[in-house]
């Protein structure tokens, strides 16, 4: 994540004083946070939902088989 990010800020400079660029550069911001809020979210969570889904699922496909 941390590379994409650097990356991400690399070709921001490089292509900063283009006017086409900044709505891609906002939208990269934007994407980015909604990235970080639901990391934490899901840290916050915890794993506890995503076993018991996990769980679910596979009792519902071994009752198919």
């Amino acid at each position: 994540m941390r590379d994409f990010m650097l990356k991400l800020y690399t070709w921001a400079e490089a292509h900063k004083s283009r006017e086409e660029g900044q709505g891609v550069i906002e939208y990269a911001l934007v994407v980015g946070l909604v990235s970080v809020v639901l990391a934490g979210i899901l840290a916050t969570a915890g794993t506890g939902w995503i076993d018991a889904v996990g769980s679910l699922v596979s009792s519902k496909i071994a009752a198919v088989s």
